[in-house]
């Protein structure tokens, strides 16, 4: 007597959905138990996990395996196995923290960059634990008022929740102004030592000159004037038949907050070329 089995194996894989990333980690526990009935011994086998309809950035989509029994008479049932993950609720203004305004009293060892090492100017900061992508810029305005008081820097951060992003209505992205006053009455640091000789070198002892700047160290402005001036005009030249002698060189530094710094240079124009000699014939002394 043969005796076989044309029963195959009935075989129910159950779903689940509603899943978020922080679910991502013990993603093997939260497949539901798969159950089968059959007549005969059969074994349950589960294929590798397939996560391509799956947005890594923003946790949503499904991850499935395909689940397989198969008994002793080799009667086989199949079916996919899935699991939703939904990401999570979008971003609101009050998930973040930003950054408070800021009064400097000096410009000393002031980086106005949020990443700088050893000032912390403040930056937003999500404090509601969320899945996705949150994407954080800013744009600088400066304002030069003057007096004591010497800028201020309106700096507006942008957060983006890259995963709700609507650019059609504007859902998802947040604005917020910083404003950062900087009080400045330093004046320019000027070092002067600038070398005072000219040379000419002409055989009427009248030529060109140019003078030179002198080294400028400004902590807080980016806008620095300079300022020369001397008998034969403003600026540094070049001038044009300048005899021998010295000449007293101004130089007037001033930054955007109204700081001013003075220092002058004794220029000394000499003949760089030696005596001629010249013998007259026939002269008796």
């Amino acid at each position: 007597v043969s005796i076989s089995d044309k029963i195959g194996p009935v075989l129910n894989c159950p779903s689940a959905e509603g899943f978020d990333c922080e679910d991502i980690d013990n993603i093997i526990e939260l497949w539901p138990e798969v159950s089968f009935s059959d007549n005969c011994v059969a074994t349950v086998n589960y294929g590798d996990l397939d996560d391509t309809g799956l947005d890594l950035d923003c946790y949503t989509g499904i991850v499935q395996r395909l689940v397989s029994v198969v008994d002793d008479s080799g009667n086989e049932a199949s079916c996919t196995q899935v699991i939703s993950f939904e990401g999570t609720s979008p971003l609101v203004f009050s998930d973040i923290e930003w950054p408070e305004d800021l009064f400097f009293e000096s410009c000393a060892g002031v980086s106005f960059d949020p990443d700088s090492i050893g000032l912390d100017v403040g930056q937003p900061e999500v404090v509601t634990s969320i899945c996705g992508l949150v994407g954080v810029n800013y744009t600088d305005r400066l304002f030069y008022t003057g007096g004591a008081e010497c800028f201020k820097v309106i700096r507006t951060w942008t957060v983006m929740d890259w995963c709700h992003f609507d650019a059609s209505t504007g859902a998802g992205i947040f604005d917020h102004v910083q404003e950062i006053r900087v009080q400045d009455d330093q004046a320019p640091i000027v070092d002067c030592d600038i070398v005072p000789f000219v040379k000419l070198n002409t055989p009427d002892c009248f030529g060109e000159i140019t003078f030179e700047l002198p080294f400028i160290i400004e902590e807080c402005s980016d806008q620095v004037d300079i300022d020369v001036s001397s008998v034969l005009g403003s600026g540094v030249g070049p001038f044009q038949d300048v005899g021998l002698g010295n000449y007293m060189v101004t130089y007037t530094i001033s930054d955007a907050c109204g700081n001013v710094t003075n220092c002058l240079v004794d220029y000394q124009v000499s003949d760089a070329g030696e005596p001629t000699a010249y013998c007259i014939d026939q002269l008796v002394i």
